[in-house]
């Protein structure tokens, strides 16, 4: 293992917040009903002193974070843009958080560049974020994947707070005309370009998912490469997966191992049989090629039992894949696990009455 590598990623404190710790938010308003929350986020500079808008995107498999102050003519007064970081090691989830932190930063410097005497009381500062999830997880902080992000939020509003702003977080519908709203996702997606432009370590969650991913596409390649198993990968082209043991596991051991001579071609017709020296020749009954598919659609002497197993399975005996419980629905293979064990289980009877295979090795 790169222990260099270990440490760029991010570390999750088990500890929980102390739960009597000063709110640096003085509210987080998260409303369920886009009509009113935006009509809301219209009217915030009645109620606010600051209000900066926040907001993350993403662009050619990078992602970008901006956070942008406008004053009462809707010109932009103060802007700062991020980039997070390509998407496999960063989500738009967190990309959201990094905007909000930088939107408290925003706050923080229009504060001090503002003359003390502007404003006589206590100051109001809402930031303004069209993402609920962000939100909620600043709302309830939590010992997981993102946590030095969210810790690193609250700690920044809470400094804001010491300076006598009473902060506010607002969720605003996206895409709803809002001048400020439009002009964060603006500057976000002009941000989603390769780099890094913030302190924060790659998510966990992400480095183990690309991991995943990794090692799945690593085993696809040398499962579509192997010179072993070509029948198997004839019946079922995708990788095995939970479907595939649950076909078997939903079995007694001699159907199991029945249906495993079909899937892989090990079975012990003339054609097997005569590859590994046990026969001097692979002919069937009826004189062709005795084969699994010869036998389940082919051969003459089993005309009857198939009419039989034709009722019972209907389309999926257009194939010799469905029969046998393949897939090719999707890259990982989910198939309607119910419909496809009674098909297989039609198919089991068949065999077993054909008398072609033995359901244990002699």
């Amino acid at each position: 293992m790169d222990l260099v590598r270990l440490d760029e990623l991010e570390t999750i404190d088990p500890r929980p917040l102390p739960p009597w710790r000063a709110e640096p938010f003085t509210e987080i308003e998260i409303g369920s009903d886009r009509e009113s929350a935006t009509e809301r986020a219209r009217t915030v500079r009645s109620m606010s002193t600051i209000v900066v808008y926040s907001d993350a995107s993403g662009r050619e498999d990078h992602l970008g974070a901006a956070a942008v102050a406008l004053d009462n003519n809707l010109e932009v007064i103060e802007s700062q843009q991020v980039q997070v970081g390509p998407m496999d090691r960063w989500s738009v989830h967190v990309a959201e958080l990094i905007g909000i932190f930088y939107a408290v930063s925003t706050v923080f410097k229009i504060s001090n560049q503002r003359p003390r005497t502007e404003h006589k009381g206590k100051t109001t500062a809402t930031i303004l974020c069209d993402s609920r999830s962000a939100l909620q997880a600043i709302q309830n902080p939590e010992n997981k994947s993102g946590q030095r992000i969210i810790h690193a939020i609250l700690q920044a509003a809470t400094e804001v707070q010491a300076k006598g702003i009473a902060l506010r977080l607002q969720w605003i519908p996206g895409h709803c005309d809002n001048p400020g709203n439009d002009a964060a996702d603006r500057l976000a997606k002009d941000a989603a370009s390769p780099g890094k432009t913030h302190p924060f370590r790659p998510l966990l969650t992400r480095t183990k998912a690309l991991i995943r991913d990794n090692i799945r596409a690593q085993w696809g390649r040398e499962w579509k490469s192997s010179t072993k198993g070509g029948h198997l990968r004839k019946i079922d082209s995708t990788l095995p997966a939970a479907y595939t043991r649950k076909l078997y596991g939903n079995l007694p051991r001699g159907r199991a191992y029945l249906l495993t001579q079909l899937r892989t071609g090990h079975n012990w017709l003339s054609t097997f049989r005569n590859a590994i020296g046990f026969r001097d020749d692979d002919h069937c009954v009826c004189g062709a090629q005795e084969t699994v598919t010869h036998v389940l659609v082919d051969c003459p002497k089993l005309q009857e039992l198939r009419r039989e197993l034709r009722m019972k399975v209907g389309d999926a005996f257009s194939s010799i894949s469905s029969p046998l419980g393949g897939s090719k629905e999707g890259e990982r293979g989910k198939p309607d696990t119910v419909s496809r064990t009674k098909t297989v289980n039609a198919v089991l009877d068949f065999t077993e009455a054909s008398q072609r295979f033995q359901s244990r090795a002699p």
